[in-house]
C-alpha cells in the first residue's frame, strides 16, 4: 500500500495540472480594467514631448507609488531580511522608487 502513495500523487498531480483553469470573469474584467487605465494614465503623463527627463521621472515615480504596494512588494522581497532592518532603512527602502 504504501508504495502506491507516490506514484499516485504524481498522477494526481498531473492530472490537476491538466486541467483548464477558468478565472473569474468579473476578476478578469478588473484585471483588465486596472491595467487598461494604469496605461492610459502612463501614456498620458509621460509621452508629453513638453517636459524634461527629471519631471518625466517624478511623474513615473508618482503613478508608480500610486498603483502599487511598494512597501509591501519590498517587504516580500527581502523576506526574513525584513524584520532586522532599522525602521529608517525600511523607510529608505520603501521610498526608494
Amino acid at each position: 500500500m504504501f508504495r502506491f502513495r507516490k506514484p499516485l500523487f504524481a498522477a494526481l498531480c498531473l492530472i490537476g495540472l491538466a486541467l483548464p483553469v477558468s478565472a473569474d470573469p468579473a476578476l478578469e474584467k478588473g484585471a483588465a480594467s486596472f491595467i487598461e487605465g494604469l496605461s492610459v494614465e502612463a501614456v498620458r503623463s509621460l509621452t508629453n514631448d513638453d517636459i524634461s527627463r527629471s519631471e518625466r521621472v517624478a511623474r513615473f515615480r508618482q503613478v508608480f507609488n500610486q498603483h502599487f504596494a511598494v512597501q509591501g512588494i519590498a517587504r516580500w522581497v527581502l523576506g526574513r531580511y525584513w524584520s532586522p532592518a532599522s525602521p529608517a532603512q525600511q523607510q529608505g527602502i520603501s521610498q526608494a522608487v
